[in-house]
């Protein structure tokens, strides 16, 4: 079971095994949508269920956590109709390993953009997120950049074309992020070349970056050096491997280390 909280309503969504026919959750819990699959079998039926009274941690920060729940476009217009409704207290948010694909993270830039979300952490990873989606994504926090701390987007498509697009939230000055997972997100030499530049422009908070398992190369390696050496740059964590680097490249890395021993 994975559950969502925000301040005054639990949303949970469950695989149950068995359909409930009086079309109630039981236990004190409302339906308020029910999606099956394509071939009705009954344990494959998902319900969106509601009740007041949400646990908080000692801090008053919500989370909400749905990591491998199996949600589609359709569950994802239904959850982030739930969020916008109160985003307030929301902090974190893990949508990781389901299926809302370009379309369903186009529903949820409608949460990222309202201006009440306060949303600090968010884990997209393996969302069969594209272009289209990546941009949807980095239109919506621009225009709300400065609350967002950590971003994962591991293990999605969205290319050199969508990884331009993200730049442009983090050159924003207004951006504070300070941990970037892009491994296995389809990015090459003009991809690194365009998030290097945004980053120069704006290098004071990112602390951690992961590039692993893309083809930036020797080329892509040494415009990130460029980062590197910058005196402004605060890098404490950065994962490359499996990143096609060869001697050019490592050497470059090296020598942009050694003017800016800080990192």
């Amino acid at each position: 079971m994975a559950r969502v909280f925000t301040k005054h309503h639990q949303v949970i969504i469950s695989s149950l095994a068995q359909r409930d026919e009086g079309g109630r959750g039981g236990r004190g819990f409302s339906v308020h949508r029910r999606h099956r699959v394509a071939d009705g079998r009954p344990d494959c039926d998902f319900f969106l269920i509601a009740t007041k009274g949400p646990p908080e941690d000692s801090t008053g920060a919500v989370w909400g956590r749905l990591d491998d729940s199996r949600i589609g476009e359709e569950g994802f217009a239904v959850l982030v109709s739930s969020l916008i409704s109160n985003s307030l207290h929301l902090r974190e948010l893990n949508l990781s390993w389901n299926k809302p694909g370009d379309s369903g993270v186009k529903l949820l830039s409608d949460l990222l953009k309202d201006l009440d979300c306060k949303l600090e952490r968010l884990q997209l990873e393996c969302c069969s997120i594209g272009e289209e989606g990546c941009a949807a994504l980095a239109l919506a926090l621009i225009s709300n950049p400065s609350h967002l701390r950590e971003l994962n987007l591991n293990n999605n498509e969205p290319g050199d074309s969508g990884v331009k697009l993200l730049s442009d939230l983090l050159k924003d000055s207004r951006c504070k992020l300070k941990k970037l997972e892009l491994k296995y997100c389809s990015i090459g030499e003009e991809g690194c070349a365009a998030l290097v530049s945004s980053l120069i422009s704006n290098p004071s908070h990112l602390r951690e970056f992961n590039m692993s398992c893309n083809k930036p190369g020797d080329s892509g390696v040494k415009l990130l050096s460029d980062l590197l050496k910058n005196q402004h740059c605060k890098l404490e964590k950065l994962k490359l491997y499996d990143c096609s680097i060869g001697e050019e490249g490592c050497a470059a890395l090296a020598l942009a280390l050694i003017s800016n021993p800080l990192i």
